[in-house]
């Protein structure tokens, strides 16, 4: 503990890197060993290897939620990592040592780990009666939490009464050792008050007791139940003997001989027979089966139904498979040429090194409904397991026959459900998959890898079963969320979002007739005029693919059966007149996010994970020291990208018409609305380069005119990635005009006909010809310096 202390007197950086803990609280002066798996925790890890350097482990309003900035708990602990381990896998088991509280006052950075400019916590040792009246009742009630709960020793009182005389240690160290939940930790963690953090303690610890004793009595009264099963034993013992007198078969020896039949029957694997064969002969002890005899039982259905050999002979009919991706879908026909290469690899018997097909890009887009199809295609049944919010090995592995909740894992439940060893599997959002109880990463992984799923283990089975004829399809929002192990054995398919012109063939076509069929209604009762579809489309909706726009079909359907079924008009029409009265208001403006040449504003491009989306910057003067603010949860690349921008046009200050006195005593303030949303990537630089030209020129920018590209130094463009969803996002904003780096021209074949047949494109190569396109009033200047 001296060593502790020590540490607790030392400094804290005014910003450190943050680990993002989900499964353990930390505390001050406490030791916890913690394995780390996310990739942000692991590249923090390598960064930062010495076992001196302080960074901060966070925590989390609710462990099950996102890793959104909402959700981060703004009392967090300064530590150090004592040791580390790699465990293979991309996991590393590292032991942590807690050293004061601290709060997250600002985020720096989130990419490629969590930064924080932070702030030490005070924690005055107040010698006040309340809080000695309070160490002395944590004292009695864990006495009490001892007395009664064989998982607590003796060892509890002693390590609480050696810290009597400091409130806040005391506090910490109970609630570091007894098992209250990652949300009661919480709790204690962020209370920084000394009295009201014994307070909560001591309402933690009286729950903690009355759900022991409640427990107890449980325990009790199942010792109880057993005597009573042994006593129905002895009788039943002597129920046997008669029968036997009396030439009658025992109900229970009738089971035993028609389950012992089916195992020996030879449709089981011989490992898998042995095992079903030592479960039966448990059976036959009548002890064990008056205890045991239903999970046993249940076991033994689960073995014997399992698909351990029967599989369906594909369909490799290619022809076919092209008419239906034809009939089925809009605007995805590069990705149809994609998965019909897969499965002509697959006919063929090829061996690609790459056995996954993975289907990547934003929700709506078909990924679903296209793994589906190659269902379909093949004749196998179809399998759909999402990965979003399993925290869990057991949701993957199944929990043992030991666990009062036994069960097998969702894959062989799966398999079981559809009767078959080879269908097509659908690992849904992959990227979603998130460290948790067990190693459930490691588990999925064991379960896609070819050269180890021929004996994928199920902790409910306890025997191997053999996944390599299965097809696993998997799907993700972005590449850089899958683990690297898997992204090697990818055939990767992208799914673009869609243009206005296929949303509305989808929803003509696809969506509305359906919804119109789950409500209970028909054309005669509903219809939606196409200028209907367009608006809904524009003004309540703004997404890459079609589940928003399905959802607000759905919402005017509800509506409509409400009246239907109250008697009403059978026919009602959808117009743009009457729109409002079923949805609301719009969502969105009509048009562009600007409407006429602003000074200092510029609407830059950004890709996302759910596709193209305008991204408007903001540049303001004030008067002030002559630095640099920056608003807007930007990342560290975003941040130098800002600092060339300016660089750049500080450096072209005259011949763009900007007083040289133009930043002096004045501070620039760059802000990146929509703050809430992290923003990371280098592509803003001529957007920012922009608005600052135009805030210290005084010339607007024009207000029909989008771009992306990032600016080097001495102004050169760079070529940027996504550019297909953020022409779809200019497009889909009602803006014309886009510039764009001249190293994307050839990315501009991606783009829908239909699409770039409305928008000019303006390729520039340095960022004066973005100044002179953009800028209403167009400044003198020569080329860029080389």
């Amino acid at each position: 503990m001296a060593e502790a202390i020590e540490w607790l007197e030392c400094d804290v950086p005014s910003v450190v890197p943050v680990l993002l803990l989900k499964s353990t609280v930390l505390f001050p002066l406490q030791v916890v060993s913690v394995q780390i798996a996310m990739k942000p925790n692991v590249q923090l890890l390598e960064d930062h290897p010495n076992a001196d350097e302080i960074v901060g482990a966070g925590v989390f309003m609710d462990p099950d939620g996102s890793y959104a900035r909402s959700n981060l708990c703004s009392t967090a602990v300064a530590c150090k990592v004592l040791s580390r381990i790699d465990m293979g896998q991309g996991i590393t088991q590292v032991v942590l040592q807690g050293l004061r509280r601290i709060k997250l006052a600002k985020i720096i950075a989130s990419r490629p780990y969590l930064k924080a400019g932070v702030q030490c916590i005070s924690e005055p040792s107040e010698d006040i009666p309340r809080v000695r009246e309070l160490i002395v009742q944590v004292l009695q009630l864990v006495k009490g939490l001892v007395e009664i709960n064989e998982r607590y020793t003796d060892e509890l009182v002693k390590v609480v009464q050696l810290n009597l005389e400091n409130g806040s240690q005391c506090a910490d160290i109970v609630a570091d050792m007894v098992q209250f939940s990652y949300v009661e930790k919480r709790k204690v963690l962020e209370t920084v008050d000394v009295a009201a953090r014994l307070g909560l303690l001591s309402e933690m610890l009286q729950r903690e007791i009355a759900r022991t004793r409640v427990t107890e009595e449980v325990k009790t009264k199942t010792e109880l139940s057993i005597d009573r099963i042994q006593r129905e034993t002895f009788l039943r013992e002597q129920l046997k003997i008669i029968r036997s007198e009396l030439d009658e078969l025992d109900p229970g020896e009738s089971e035993i001989a028609a389950l012992t039949a089916k195992v020996e029957s030879g449709a089981l694997p011989a490992v898998v027979a042995e095992e079903a064969q030592r479960e039966v002969q448990r059976l036959r002890n009548s002890e064990i089966r008056a205890r045991e005899g239903s999970s046993i039982r249940a076991y033994i259905d689960w073995v014997l139904s399992m698909p351990w050999s029967k599989t369906t002979k594909d369909r490799y009919d290619l022809r076919r498979a092209r008419r239906i991706l034809d009939n089925r879908y809009f605007g995805l026909e590069n990705a149809g040429d994609r998965l019909l290469e897969f499965l002509a690899v697959r006919k063929l018997g090829g061996d690609s090194g790459k056995p996954l097909l993975c289907i990547m890009g934003p929700p709506g887009t078909g990924r679903t409904s296209l793994a589906s199809t190659v269902a379909q295609i093949l004749g196998r049944p179809f399998i759909q397991i999402s990965m979003s919010g399993i925290h869990s090995e057991a949701e993957i592995r199944g929990r043992p026959r030991t666990n009062a909740a036994a069960r097998p894992g969702r894959i062989l439940d799966g398999l079981r459900k559809v009767g078959v060893r080879n269908p097509v599997i659908l690992i849904d959002e992959i990227d979603r998959l998130e460290p948790g109880e067990g190693d459930p990463v490691l588990a999925i992984l064991e379960a896609l890898d070819p050269e180890r799923n021929q004996r994928f283990y199920d902790h409910y089975l306890g025997v191997p079963f053999d996944l390599s004829d299965v097809m696993f399809i998997i799907t993700a929002n972005a590449e850089e969320e899958i683990p690297a192990t898997l992204l090697d054995l990818m055939h990767i398919i992208e799914l673009s979002g869609y243009t206005e012109g296929i949303k509305m063939a989808i929803a003509r076509e696809r969506v509305w007739p359906q919804v119109v069929k789950d409500h209970g209604l028909s054309n005669r009762d509903v219809r939606v005029t196409n200028a209907a579809l367009r608006k809904i489309i524009r003004r309540y909706t703004r997404e890459a693919g079609v589940r928003a726009l399905k959802i607000q079909l759905e919402k005017i359907c509800r509506r409509v059966a409400v009246k239907r079924a109250m008697g009403g008009v059978r026919l009602r029409s959808i117009n743009t007149k009457n729109l409002e009265t079923y949805l609301g208001k719009p969502i969105f403006p009509e048009g562009r996010v600007v409407r006429k040449p602003q000074i200092g504003t510029a609407t830059g491009l950004a890709w996302t994970e759910t596709g193209g989306n305008l991204l408007p910057i903001e540049a303001l003067l004030m008067p002030g020291e002559g630095s640099t603010l920056l608003t807007g949860l930007l990342g560290e690349v975003m941040r130098e990208s800002v600092t060339a921008a300016l660089s750049y046009v500080r450096s072209r200050a005259e011949e763009l018409g900007i007083p040289a006195d133009s930043l002096t005593n004045k501070d620039l303030h760059i802000h990146f609305p929509e703050g809430a949303i992290p923003k990371d990537g280098p592509s803003a630089g001529i957007t920012v380069a922009t608005a600052i030209a135009s805030l210290l020129s005084g010339c607007p920018v024009r207000h029909d005119i989008a771009m992306t590209g990032e600016i080097s130094l001495r102004g050169w463009i760079l070529p940027v990635g996504g550019l297909r969803e953020k022409v779809l996002a200019a497009y889909r904003a009602g803006i014309t005009h886009v510039i764009l780096p001249i190293g994307n021209e050839s990315d501009l074949s991606e783009v829908p006909r239909d699409v770039a047949g409305k928008m000019r494109f303006h390729l520039v190569e340095e960022a004066v010809e973005v100044f002179r396109i953009a800028l209403v009033k167009k400044p003198k200047a020569s080329g860029a310096r080389r």
